[in-house]
Order: structure tokens, then sequence, then C-alpha cells
């Protein structure tokens, strides 16, 4: 898999392990949200979430992101509440 940016572990490990806070707390409910406020430090601001027909992410560093944080979850939500989480 080649990747298309260059990921600091610490933000990487942030990414696989967020959780959204209480609703009323405020902050991102989805990971889609969470990615959206991401600095990557490295002149970059976001990751690609750009998906392609079937939906699913284009950018290969995006999408292990994703499954690693997905990955995270079995046994702590199930797949439809993955997917919402998501988002």
């Amino acid at each position: 898999m080649s990747l298309s940016v260059e990921v600091p572990a610490e933000v990487e490990n942030e990414i696989i392990q967020w959780r959204p806070g209480k609703k009323d707390e405020g902050g991102p409910q989805t990971l889609k949200e969470f990615l959206g406020t991401l600095d990557l430090g490295n002149g970059q601001r976001q990751l690609a979430l750009t998906t392609d027909s079937r939906h699913r992410l284009k950018d290969e560093v995006t999408q292990k992101l994703v499954e690693r944080w997905a990955q995270g979850l079995h046994g702590q939500e199930s797949a439809s509440g993955v997917v919402t989480l998501s988002g």
C-alpha cells in the first residue's frame, strides 16, 4: 500500500484511539468530524476524505487509519455502531 501523506505517529495514535465525547460537551461526534479537525503538522491540514462510487475512501492512508480505528472498536460497538460513529 503506498502512502499519499506521512502521518506523524502521535497523530496516527490519536486517530486510532479517538472516541466521541459527551454530546453536551461539544466536540466531534463522528470520526469524520474528528478527522476534519486534525492538523497533521506537516503542512497538510487534513486527511483526504473523498470516496469512490462504492463509498470507499480513495486515499489509502486515510483508509488504513480508519480500518485500524474500526478494529479498535471490536467488541465495544456493533457493526452498525461503528458505521454510525464513523460518519
